[in-house]
């Protein structure tokens, strides 16, 4: 059995769903320098050893834009 993602809310008792994924409001703040970081998608590409293949994987990192600070983000499906 899957648990679903539950959050509290404004008002005493009410508890609500989290979204799942990223919304693009949703905001991280930089751990060194405290400005708001960025949610980059990126796809990393790796060959695989003795042969012609490529095997490209999505990655999700949050950027600071001023420090150069990432960190990988943590995406559920």
């Amino acid at each position: 059995m899957k648990h679903r993602g539950r959050t509290i809310g404004s008002s005493p008792g009410v508890v609500k769903d989290k979204r799942g994924g990223y919304d693009a409001r949703m905001r991280k703040e930089c751990p060194l320098c405290a400005e708001f970081m960025r949610l980059v998608a990126r796809d990393v590409v790796a060959r695989v050893p003795g042969t012609s293949q490529d095997v490209k994987t999505s990655v999700h990192e949050w950027v600071c834009p001023e420090c150069d600070y990432f960190e990988e983000a943590d995406v559920r499906s």
